[in-house]
């Protein structure tokens, strides 16, 4: 009977971690269970599930459907801001450039700081750890998400995070010394 309630309870209920979930979270209360079962009918129908994550705060199915989407914007935001080192389309933008003469000079320059971007990169990954060079393939080749990444290699979300940002450090440096040059 316990292990078909507990199915029932998993089911019904997601259990998060608010420490795990918000880094710097600081409270009292340590997890939050997302359902739409009123707390009464919580509370008699998984009085031993529950126990475990008291104290609790109870939230809805559509407060945990926004917390997740929340989630997921944020992760599409930072792949998109740390995908994009130099955004050579914007150079158009930016300077209105008229003269046909003065764009083709400007798109060689371009191709050659492409190439150099490049080179820098080859030699930014050759500095890297391992598990750096693993994180920065399966996320930027791949497309794969932070989460993603974290279940395969069975840690943190945060602590992929905090890697990519290490190898991304290592990238900046890499490419500073080219735009130095």
């Amino acid at each position: 009977m316990n292990s078909i309630n507990n199915k029932s309870f998993k089911q019904e209920c997601k259990v998060i971690n608010l420490a795990f979930e918000y880094k710097h979270y600081t409270g009292d209360i340590a997890y939050a269970i997302i359902t739409d079962l009123p707390e009464d009918v919580l509370n008699e129908r998984y009085k031993e599930e529950l126990s475990a994550y008291r104290p609790f705060v109870i939230l809805s199915r559509a407060m945990g459907l926004v917390i997740q989407e929340h989630h997921r914007n944020e992760d599409k935001f930072r792949k998109r801001y740390s995908r994009n080192v130099v955004d050579f389309e914007a150079v158009y933008d930016l300077l209105s450039i008229e003269d046909t003469q003065t764009v083709r000079e400007l798109e060689l320059c371009e191709a050659k700081r492409k190439e150099q971007i490049i080179e820098a990169g080859r030699k930014a990954m050759k500095i890297l750890t391992p598990l750096q060079r693993r994180y920065i393939i399966r996320f930027y080749q791949d497309g794969a998400t932070l989460a993603e990444i974290a279940k395969e290699t069975h840690t943190r979300t945060d602590t992929v995070w905090e890697n990519l940002e290490a190898a991304r450090r290592k990238f900046r440096k890499a490419l500073d010394l080219v735009e130095a040059a």
